[in-house]
């Protein structure tokens, strides 16, 4: 007889805070068994209360007069395997119904996926579940005949997988599911579980067969605080692009939200009372939750700060707003996120495939830029300007002007600088838009050119975002209908001596543009990067620096 277990890995220093939630759950300690490595102990929902039908109420006038008011029972269980020996790190929990739902503040999330890249046999996935951070999608379940071997996106997250076990003989040849837990199949009866157990044991401390881009869980928990206190900064300045996922994955199932769950926001400190509570309705609309938080003290954390649902399936559940939020921001030239409640840095593979792709975009590197010739030049006009010989087009000031027009000069461009076309509003009687295409254009290789200096990384996504929106009106035939452009490029122009454009340490500006990349292709024009540098000492003469060699 096969069972299907769904197990999960949790810190032998989390058993305590898993044992105390317990208590205010349904479920009641029942018998112990102990093997020769594990004391495993089971939990059962004796006497559940069940859940409150939605749709009594509303119907209530079609049930007969003496019929109770209806609840939906569910029982649930947990298995509870404790390693004997003391120096033991971790220990299993087996979940069986909804017990899952009171796991997920203490468990491995890494575990599930970390056990198939040593197990799996990456050929056989049958499914995937992908976060996405280079790309309009932001998730992404993708089912296979037959996957490729490596087959991965840049800026792709792998944190759901079914496929089969490369050893047969050890994990059967039945599908597995890898998640935050596994789920697999088994001959081995609940009494004998531990022999699966320590397979799981054995096999962690194997070496990665599969090479997976994914995200690795941050440690520290001291800095996780400093994370958490980073993302309520950003949300009461306004900068809170984070997202609410349409599905939630809880173990190895992937729930959709629906509008059958009701949602209340509120403050609650560890077992202290519930204040501010807000009610949101029956979906979680992220304007209302900044709001929400605008509001609060601002030495209020993050973890105190709980998002309540009620649905007639699963009863009501409480979540901190941590599990709810995705979010992700760059903190000491690194990029890190928020999911599920967890914050994660990308690993390496993940990191390699993004450098790869960029890589593969067209290059090389152009003309520099030297700030004593920029100097002389914005000297020279402002003179010009003080006599009243230029006309209002031509006072203008800044680097990218200056150089915008050098490079006309050299290369024959045709200068679009500051230059603008109308593009009809979407709202009737409003004024049109006014969209810059490009700053430079090159009619014979029918080329946009964009052109940046800058070593702030929201300044150069910016002028990604730019060019993929002026390109984009133009495909679709609202700007520059009398230029044609086959080559979009974007050029760089940077302090430092930077030869190849993953050179620049800033794991926001190569997603946002890998991003560029992606919608240029799939529109049809080819993208391209020029590299500069900004040279900012100024020229010696001969004599200055024999002077100065000399001394």
């Amino acid at each position: 007889m096969s069972i299907t277990y769904n197990i999960y890995r949790i810190s032998t220093s989390n058993l305590s805070r898993l044992l105390e939630g317990l208590s205010k759950t349904e479920l009641v300690k029942q018998k112990t068994k102990i093997t020769n490595n594990f004391t495993s102990t089971f939990y059962f929902s004796e006497n559940p209360i069940g859940n409150d039908v939605w749709w009594a109420d509303a119907y209530k006038e079609y049930l007969s007069d003496n019929s109770s008011k209806p609840r939906n029972i569910f029982y649930y269980a947990l298995l509870i395997s404790e390693p004997k020996s003391p120096k033991a790190k971790h220990a299993y929990l087996v979940s069986l119904g909804k017990s899952h739902f009171y796991l997920n503040r203490f468990i491995d999330r890494d575990f599930g996926i970390n056990l198939a890249v040593r197990i799996a046999d990456e050929e056989t996935i049958l499914l995937k579940k992908s976060t996405y951070f280079s790309s309009v999608k932001t998730g992404e379940l993708s089912s296979y005949i037959k996957f490729i071997k490596n087959n991965y996106d840049p800026g792709e997250s792998v944190d759901h997988l079914k496929l089969k076990a490369s050893k047969v003989d050890i994990w059967g040849n039945k599908n597995i599911i890898f998640s935050d837990s596994i789920q697999i199949s088994s001959d081995i009866i609940p009494t004998d579980i531990e022999e699966l157990l320590n397979r799981i044991e054995q096999h962690m401390s194997d070496h990665e067969v599969i090479h997976l881009p994914k995200l690795e869980t941050v440690r520290d928990s001291l800095f996780r605080d400093e994370l958490d206190g980073h993302l309520l900064n950003a949300i009461r300045k306004g900068q809170f692009e984070f997202s609410l996922s349409e599905f939630e994955v809880t173990g190895c199932n992937i729930r959709l939200e629906s509008n059958n769950f009701d949602y209340d926001i509120y403050i609650k400190d560890g077992r202290g009372p519930e204040n501010t509570r807000e009610k949101l309705g029956d979906s979680l609309n992220k304007e209302v939750i900044a709001e929400y938080i605008k509001k609060l003290d601002n030495n209020i954390p993050l973890c105190d700060i709980k998002i309540k649902s009620t649905c007639d399936l699963i009863g009501r559940r409480t979540r901190p707003l941590r599990e709810v939020i995705e979010f992700s921001f760059q903190l000491h030239e690194s990029q890190y996120i928020l999911k599920r409640g967890i914050w994660y840095i990308f690993n390496n593979t993940f990191m390699q495939l993004l450098k790869k792709s960029l890589e593969n975009i067209a290059s090389s590197y152009r003309d520099n830029i030297y700030e004593s010739e920029y100097q002389e030049w914005k000297n020279d006009k402002e003179l010009k300007i003080n006599d009243n010989n230029l006309n209002t087009l031509n006072k203008i000031l800044y680097r990218e002007f200056f150089f915008n027009e050098k490079m006309c000069e050299n290369y024959n461009y045709e200068l679009l600088d500051r230059k603008t076309e109308n593009v009809e509003s979407m709202t009737i009687a409003a004024r049109d838009y006014k969209v810059e295409v490009a700053d430079l254009y090159d009619r014979d290789k029918k080329e946009a050119i964009s052109v940046k200096i800058s070593d702030d990384s929201s300044s150069l996504i910016y002028n990604i975002a730019q060019s993929l929106t002026s390109i984009e009106l133009h495909v679709n035939n609202s700007l520059s209908k009398n230029r044609k452009i086959e080559t979009a490029s974007l050029w760089f122009i940077f302090t430092k001596k930077i030869n190849k454009i993953t050179e620049f340490n800033s794991i926001q500006f190569l997603l946002s543009l890998e991003s560029w990349k992606k919608r240029m292709n799939a529109i049809g024009v080819k993208p391209n990067i020029y590299i500069s540098q900004h040279v900012k000492y100024t020229y010696l003469t001969i004599v200055q620096l024999y002077y100065l060699t000399s001394c």
